[in-house]
């Protein structure tokens, strides 16, 4: 119906100027997000302002930009669009934020653009378009609105249309009466225009508009020269495609509510504010003062006149919230479960609805999931929100799901990103969760329920790796609770771990394995696993008491962490024959017992449980295990079986690589893997496969490189390089050298007294040769006896 009003267009910019792409990359900070765009060779640019930004421009040929990581890591706070005018080839930036742009060169073909909080410096030129004239305050800039479309002709004259883009109803009277800002519902709606189309026409603009805001649509007026009707090819709205990670779904309705992924309502905030559910007392009613009695001041009066805000009152706990905002009191809680529980049933046991609510967000308020499943039970009525009581419920008991109420919400602005994070781990790994909301709502639970619900956030982004919000929820949590418990300790422990202080980290854990509470034995359990992946012992009375908790716990929700931690003690004790046919029921476990095979396993422990047989492959758990039993293998001379294992590695190093191809008898296959490398392990590995190929001068130049002055002369001796000897030789060398290097020549200085000088003098040059062999022979060491 509205498809001849606007098309959809990819951004397809031709290649224009050189062949290689401009890339534009990007990085935040706390008060500036900086745009760098990395030319291939100084160019003479210039930036200025446009309505909506700043372009940048260059001098010359226009260039192509790669505008694909520019927002790879940065938000749209700031900049909130990137793209490339395909008829100037000017680079735009548009901008979301009262910020302004400061440029400049970093160095020649490196143009840096920051873009800074707050207004421009005065007068600064980057404020003044580039094509003269005064910028607009870009707060303020005005709206584009396109041209009404021409009424459609008929042949009884021109019928009614209706003009999404304008509040005027076209073919009737015109309405120009209407001002160009109003967006509201015209008066007069014209014969066969559907009285409905109005909210249309507001929704589109208002989407249009916020996605003009983000960067992702382009307005402009329709070109005049052509029908409306065939302006398709000649969009009115372009969509360029991208990464756009901030966009926000929402369905039309009160407030806009947010929307998730899948199309479903968000679910608002006042409908899980858990901190709000405790009973609180009544508001004492004021007396009425007596006839002619002036009313009795007020502390906020008392504070009025002295000069300053009244204090909070005495029994009156301060907020335990971000921003100090004073909650209601609430009551002790042991004298919260009556009014709580009061008034379930009325006259004729009849269930009272509200009352049933009460007790019910109550015991999720304390924490009791399993009472307030129980209650609703046991008290049926009909609740819009008990599913949502009842997952709330499940996860405050740590029970899984099987009717997930949050599924889905991971990406909402809203409490609900929390809850769903909370009931299913695996969300966190798509990467795409509300992790501002996420905060917000863990930090303005309960102090109970944050101790009791933030260690098991913290655990699940540590195993994404995301510490960093991580140890925001660890402060959220010592923030109620700066002392801690054993779970608060244990997370702590985590933490630090995490952050690369694993001696802190054993220091908390250590205590709490010693003791005999209830959290003994996850304590210790967390202190031998990462003992085992540190590649640190286990002593024997902690293997004897995992193997006591393992029995005591094996039907437990943590038996599982426990066997695998069982496996682990045994490994990190040295015992792999037990860790092998432990690790049989605890598969979690298998990887890091490869890692501890390869690294502290003894030459026995990798024979027995690493030797493969021909055609066999590498258990998938022992992958990423596989180069250092490769190497080990390698150690103890068994080549073949390196080779097995370093067949499964992705990329195995070529130092390693070259190593087993030469030990598997193909040197030069080994010096092809080596290449260029010159670091010492690769240049011992050269060595190797060159001593093997029988290449005594290249041998010799990598000894003398490697500083092994002995085994170069040695490798010169077997090319017979006499002369090299005789000049550069050790000492002991030099003299037997040169008597094979420069031997007396025939027929030189004749002897003057016949024959017997002839022969007395070869006698002395037999003696000096002797003693120089006795000399070189005297210089290597006699191998060593053995002794019984």
């Amino acid at each position: 119906m509205i498809g001849w009003l606007f098309g959809v267009a990819l951004a397809i910019w031709p290649l224009q100027g050189i062949a290689q792409a401009v890339p534009v990359t990007s990085g935040d900070h706390a008060d500036f997000t900086r745009i760098v765009v990395q030319y291939a060779g100084s160019v003479n640019w210039q930036v200025g302002r446009t309505d909506d930004g700043y372009e940048l421009r260059l001098t010359g040929n226009a260039v192509k930009y790669d505008l694909s990581k520019a927002f790879k890591v940065i938000g749209k706070a700031r900049l909130a669009g990137l793209w490339a005018d395909p008829d100037t080839g000017a680079l735009h930036l548009g901008i979301a934020c009262e910020c302004y742009a400061m440029p400049f060169e970093f160095r020649p073909g490196t143009v840096v653009i920051d873009i800074r909080n707050g207004a421009p410096p005065k007068g600064s030129s980057f404020e003044l378009p580039l094509d003269g004239g005064t910028a607009g305050n870009l707060a303020a800039r005005p709206v584009i609105r396109p041209k009404t479309r021409p009424a459609r002709q008929t042949t009884n004259g021109p019928s009614p249309t209706y003009d999404w883009t304008s509040a005027e109803l076209a073919g009737h009277g015109g309405r120009s009466d209407l001002p160009a800002s109003s967006l509201g519902l015209a008066a007069d709606i014209p014969a066969g225009v559907a009285p409905d189309l109005e909210p249309l026409r507001q929704s589109l603009i208002e989407q249009l508009s916020r996605g003009a805001s983000a960067g992702i649509v382009d307005m402009a007026k329709p070109r005049g020269d052509v029908p409306a009707n065939e302006q398709s090819g000649n969009p009115s709205v372009a969509l360029h495609l991208g990464e756009e990670p901030n966009l926000i779904f929402r369905q039309k309705g009160d407030h806009d509510a947010p929307m998730t992924a899948a199309g479903l309502a968000c679910i608002a905030d006042d409908r899980l504010d858990i901190a709000a559910w405790a009973i609180t007392p009544p508001e004492p009613a004021e007396a009425a003062p007596a006839h002619g009695e002036a009313p009795a001041p007020s502390p906020a009066d008392h504070g009025a006149e002295a000069g300053h805000g009244a204090p909070p009152a005495a029994d009156t706990p301060a907020a335990d919230t971000p921003g100090g905002v004073p909650l209601a009191r609430e009551l002790p809680l042991s004298e919260q479960f009556a009014p709580a529980l009061a008034g379930l049933t009325g006259e004729f046991d009849r269930i009272d609805p509200e009352a049933v609510e009460r007790a019910v967000r109550f015991d999720l308020h304390i924490g009791f999931g399993a009472e307030a499943r129980a209650l609703m039970v046991a008290f049926p009525t009909e609740q819009p929100d008990a599913a949502l009581w009842l997952s709330m419920a499940r996860i405050l008991d740590g029970e899984p799901d099987a009717h997930p109420a949050f599924a889905g919400m991971e990406s909402c602005d809203t409490a609900a990103a929390l809850w769903a994070v909370l009931a299913d781990p695996k969300v966190l790994s798509l990467g795409q969760i509300e992790k501002a909301a996420i905060l917000r709502s863990f930090s303005a639970l309960p102090s109970h329920l944050r101790d009791l619900l933030g260690p098991i956030l913290v655990d699940r982004f540590l195993a994404m790796k995301d510490f960093a919000t991580a140890e925001v929820l660890g402060q959220a949590v010592l923030r109620g609770n700066p002392e801690g418990g054993p779970q608060i300790e244990m997370m702590q422990a985590a933490i630090d771990l995490a952050n690369g202080s694993p001696g802190a980290s054993a220091a908390r854990l250590e205590p709490l394995a010693a003791q005999s509470g209830p959290s003994a034995a996850d304590a210790l359990a967390e202190l031998v696993i990462q003992r085992a992946e540190l590649g640190q012992d286990v002593d024997y009375n902690q293997v004897m008491a995992m193997e006591g908790y393992a029995k005591e716990l094996q039907d437990g929700p943590g038996g599982a962490r426990i066997a695998a931690a069982l496996t682990l003690a045994y490994a990190a004790s040295g015992d792999f024959d037990s860790a092998f046919r432990h690790v049989a029921g605890t598969p979690g476990a298998a990887e890091v017992l490869w890692q501890s095979l390869g690294t502290t396993g003894s030459d026995s422990a990798i024979l027995t449980h690493a030797t493969l047989a021909a055609g066999q492959s590498p258990p998938l758990e022992a992958r990423k295990a596989a180069t250092l039993i490769a190497d080990r293998m390698l150690q103890l001379g068994l080549a073949d079986q390196a080779g097995r294992w370093l067949s499964v590695v992705d990329g195995p190093p070529a130092v390693l690589a070259a190593r087993v191809a030469a030990a598997q008898g193909d040197p030069r296959l080994a010096l092809q893997l080596l290449g260029g490398d010159q670091t010492p392990p690769a240049m011992q590995a050269r060595l190797a496969a060159t001593v093997m190929l029988g290449d005594e001068k290249a041998a010799a130049a990598l000894y003398a490189e490697l500083g092994m002055t002995d085994a170069q002369w040695n490798s010169v001796g077997r090319m017979q390089d006499w002369q090299a000897l005789a000049d550069h030789g050790p000492k002991a060398w030099k003299a037997a050298a040169a008597t094979v290097a420069n031997p007396p020549e025939k027929g030189s200085n004749p002897a003057p007294d016949g024959p017997l000088a002839a022969d007395q003098r070869l006698v002395e040059q037999s003696s000096a040769t002797r003693d120089a062999i006795s000399a070189l022979l005297d210089t290597v060491k006699s191998p060593a006896v053995p002794t019984q």
